[in-house]
């Protein structure tokens, strides 16, 4: 070949100097996501004793095919009816003669049901509608990280 073929910029693309940073930035913006899942989750959850909020816990940050995630997870055990309500129902006693309602023993209740706080999927929008601005400063310094490393090798300034 003759005449300029530029520059050699290859070493600002090789797994060398992108690797690092870039497995960094994604699991810090991993983190960062499942962070401001978890706070919006807990804000939106209903409180009658606080327990369900209580139990909201950020999963923590994971390998996934192509990347890093996270997240909020709830493990008390009526999580899930206040995530996506009940229909009405009868309650009766299973292994005892009454059940313990608000108003005394009684040997069965109905149940009026109740809609769904779906506070974790409220949560999983209000963040992807933000996720960008969240990672921004993980971006900001995998771009400089990014930078410093190829400046280590010759011939980039």
């Amino acid at each position: 070949m003759s005449g300029y073929s530029g520059g050699d910029l290859r070493h600002l693309f090789s797994p060398g100097t992108t690797a690092e940073p870039t497995r960094d930035m994604l699991r810090g913006t991993a983190d960062a996501v499942g962070k401001l899942m978890t706070v919006r989750a807990t804000e939106m959850t209903p409180r009658r004793t606080g327990a369900v909020a209580r139990a909201m816990q950020q999963t923590p940050v994971h390998r996934v095919p192509n990347g890093y995630a996270s997240g909020v997870e709830n493990s008390h055990w009526r999580a899930g009816w206040v995530e996506h309500g009940v229909k009405p129902h009868d309650i009766e006693p299973e292994d005892k003669a009454a059940i313990i309602t608000p108003q005394g023993p009684r040997a069965g209740a109905k149940h009026p049901g109740h809609a769904g706080a779906h506070m974790v999927a409220r949560a999983v929008a209000e963040t992807d509608a933000v996720w960008p601005r969240v990672a921004e400063p993980h971006l900001s310094r995998w771009q400089q990280d990014i930078e410093a490393r190829a400046k280590t090798h010759r011939g980039i300034t």
